[in-house]
């Protein structure tokens, strides 16, 4: 359970510095994980980046005093971290609906967004079918893209689709602490790369590999969170022991297909 409360530790930190400039690295960093898994995790059981979260209660408490201070628009802003009171203004609107004067006329029609705790329970049914299994470094050919982490599956999807489904590999690798480069991949055997094409050079890992069965990226998306709410919570290994390649393996060119099965890897960096 030990990443569980490193992830509500992430919450707290960001709810004592909301009136500093703090960004996903420093939160990744301050419970000790890579921002990559970070913004994975926290976007996965909660439906929006760190980034959003942090935005969406600064906004909310800015709300708040604008409401029921005399502080004025401007301190406001600066006080949450905005560099002028027009982005404040913008953000602002497109939060709560209303503009920063409104709020302090209309109080009443301010949004609503509180401090978010993060819980998981056991529960029966089906178990996820997964197995640790080590794999030599690979080499793989690819078309990648830069994608953000709360728009990634109509990204992927997006992306496979264009490719014709042309590959069998996809390969996740972090950006910086709001992005993420997918490539839709295939082994490379040697010779040279074609133009648009890049080389993607994957070390020796052991892996946590899941099965996934059902429609592609669908089945993978429903995995993922299984993942993070059924199994990770109870499994013996520490999110902060995770690599930063994610694989997923799609043998098949009918990704529609219901009996489908595919496969995502989490590479694991210590040894099984």
């Amino acid at each position: 359970m030990e990443w569980l409360k490193a992830l509500n530790e992430s919450i707290k930190y960001i709810e004592n510095n909301l009136l500093n400039d703090i960004t996903a690295d420093d939160v990744a960093k301050h419970i000790n994980i890579s921002t990559f898994y970070f913004q994975k995790i926290f976007n996965a059981l909660t439906g929006i980046s760190a980034f959003e979260y942090i935005r969406n209660r600064r906004l909310y408490l800015a709300g708040a005093d604008l409401s029921s201070s005399g502080e004025k628009i401007i301190e406001i802003a600066e006080k949450y971290c905005y560099d002028n009171p027009d982005s404040f203004a913008k953000a602002f609107r497109r939060f709560h609906g209303i503009t920063p004067s409104q709020a302090k006329i209309t109080p009443e029609k301010l949004n609503t967004f509180f401090p978010l705790k993060i819980k998981v329970s056991l529960e029966g049914g089906h178990n996820l079918d997964y197995r640790i299994e080590k794999k030599p470094a690979m080499k793989l050919i690819g078309q990648g893209r830069i994608l953000q982490h709360n728009t990634a599956y109509h990204g992927i999807t997006t992306l496979w689709e264009e490719k014709n489904h042309k590959g069998i590999y996809g390969v996740m690798a972090p950006v910086n602490s709001d992005e993420f480069i997918y490539y839709v991949a295939n082994p490379h055997s040697g010779g040279e790369i074609p133009e648009g094409f890049e080389l993607i050079e994957i070390p020796p890992s052991t892996y946590v590999i899941f099965n996934c069965i059902g429609p592609v990226p669908g089945a993978m998306g429903s995995t993922v969170y299984r993942i993070f709410t059924e199994w990770l919570p109870f499994a013996e290994y520490d999110i902060k022991d995770y690599g930063n390649f994610n694989v997923q393996y799609v043998p098949h060119n009918d990704l529609k297909d219901p009996n489908n099965i595919s496969q995502i890897w989490f590479p694991l960096n210590s040894q099984i």
